[in-house]
């Protein structure tokens, strides 16, 4: 993976700046496999040789055959896949106008980008696709009303803050997206909030560009419920692209409240209420249930002539990603710290709980919904518990740190009832000021810091689950321990 950027930024007058920035990236990988699909014809020729050297024997104690034999009965693929991205942007921010209260702050921004993606196996299958994608957007952050204290700075008793983004995409179509939050601080250490979005999640260019392929429908055993379950006989079922896939979308809500110091030191605390609600899941439904609900998926079954007063028979079945389901999820957040001064530094300890109360997952239609909270899935679900504590100390020139994350109790995935979860991993940091050690000299630079860290110190490793990977990649990491060191130097 390569990433190039080249981005400048500076200033417009009357309190207005700008930045503008371009990148390019360019990934390419491969993947190797074998062992998976067995050739069929060459494992019935092995098993029927009687020359030791091309036979499959496994009923040996020794080796069952030889390579050529294993790879030609198990032959590997390999597959190769490159993606491309170059992307412009660039925004103005400054005061827009004076209110009242205070200046009214603005940004606005455009951005334009061109993606591009191949994957292929030889002589198995080959994709490709490519898209642009256009986006304007703005944001607008209004103080209502301000305190006038008789004495030092002034606060902002209430402020409104909007912002709108328009996508436009090659291959699907448009979105737009909207973001609401009000502040409302009665008093300096005390805030309270409330926030609504929207958003919306593309779909990826593999789904748009599915190679079309052709397969009977009796390899599907379908039948046609419109036509008393008869069998679907003498018709086809296509892979192929939906040209009405849209994106999926989502809203958010959130309500919360902030007791905060006034100052670097003291006590913070923090409860948010959120809500999360996504819609249009995108996914590939088995031919089956798009038969089963026609009249939900517009144009993806086709019929011959009707007779009798029965629907005509099904001569088409348009197999590609659809949009449907939902994903419904709420809960609370949890924080507090404390910042003090002792032994010649600042000491900071904090603590963080995310209790998620409800996930439920509709994936296909006439199915009630799923409560998957607690139990693990391959897409969605969620531990009802997830918590972080951490300890650190600083002076002006190096800081030190501890964080230790829990993961809550959760039930594997399928109708096992392994227990996993319930567990605390714990990570070290650490960082350098070099040109207050005076490792740096600020004649040359302006700044330069080392930072370094080890995450997972205990080298705790994933546990077994039922399926595969045969770990759970979402709550664990397979690298175990492992240590990372940044050097950030500034000109």
């Amino acid at each position: 993976f390569t990433r190039a950027l080249l981005g400048v930024r500076g200033d417009l007058g009357a309190g207005w700046d700008f930045e503008a920035i371009g990148s390019s990236s360019r990934d390419s990988g491969t993947s190797r496999t074998s062992g998976v699909t067995a050739n069929a014809a060459a494992r019935t020729a092995a098993l029927a040789s009687a020359n030791a050297e091309t036979a499959l024997n496994p009923f040996t104690a020794g080796r069952a055959a030889s390579d050529e034999v294993l790879r030609a009965i198990w032959p590997e693929s390999l597959r190769t896949s490159h993606g491309k991205r170059d992307q412009l942007g660039g925004f103005v921010r400054g005061p827009l106008l004076a209110l009242p209260a205070g200046p009214l702050e603005a940004i606005a921004g455009v951005e334009t980008g061109r993606d591009s993606y191949d994957s292929s196996i030889p002589g198995s299958f080959a994709i490709a696709g490519e898209r642009t994608q256009r986006a304007v957007y703005a944001e607008l952050r209004a103080p209502l009303l301000r305190s006038s204290p008789p004495a030092g700075r002034g606060w902002d008793l209430a402020a409104l803050t909007l912002a709108a983004r328009r996508d436009s995409y090659s291959d699907f179509g448009s979105a737009a997206t909207y973001q609401a939050g009000l502040e409302v601080r009665p008093v300096r250490t005390l805030l309270l909030r409330a926030s609504a979005a929207t958003s919306f999640k593309p779909p990826t260019l593999l789904q748009t560009n599915v190679p079309d392929q052709s397969f009977p429908t009796e390899a599907f055993g379908l039948v046609d419920p419109a036509r008393g379950n008869e069998p679907v006989v003498g018709g086809e079922v296509v892979r192929s692209t939906n040209p009405a896939l849209g994106p999926e979308r989502g809203k958010a809500y959130a309500l919360g409240a902030v007791w905060e110091p006034d100052g670097m030191l003291g006590t913070r605390f923090g409860l948010t209420g959120w809500k999360v609600r996504i819609n249009d899941l995108i996914g590939l439904a088995f031919p089956q249930v798009l038969v089963n609900n026609e009249g939900l998926f517009p144009g993806v079954v086709t019929r011959g002539p009707a007779s009798g007063g029965s629907p005509g028979p099904i001569t088409r079945v348009l197999w590609g990603e659809v949009n449907y389901g939902a994903v419904d999820t709420s809960g609370v957040d949890l924080e507090a710290s404390h910042a003090w001064k002792a032994m010649g530094g600042t000491w900071t300890a904090a603590a963080a709980v995310t209790r998620a109360r409800k996930y439920q997952v509709v994936l296909a239609p006439s199915v009630p919904a799923e409560d998957r909270l607690g139990r693990r899935f391959y897409d969605f679900w969620s531990p009802a518990w997830k918590g972080r504590l951490s300890l650190g100390f600083g002076q002006e020139s190096w800081s030190l740190g501890v964080t230790s994350r829990f993961v809550g109790a959760y039930k594997d995935s399928g109708t096992s009832n392994r227990g996993l979860g319930n567990a605390w991993t714990h990570d070290l940091s650490a960082s350098l000021d070099l040109v207050k050690l005076g490792l740096a000299s600020r004649a040359m630079v302006k700044g330069a810091t080392l930072s370094a860290g080890i995450v997972n110190v205990t080298d705790r490793q994933p546990e077994f689950v039922e399926t595969s990977p045969f770990y759970d990649p979402t709550q664990a990491d397979w690298r175990g321990r492992y240590a990372s060191v940044r050097l950030s130097v500034t000109w």
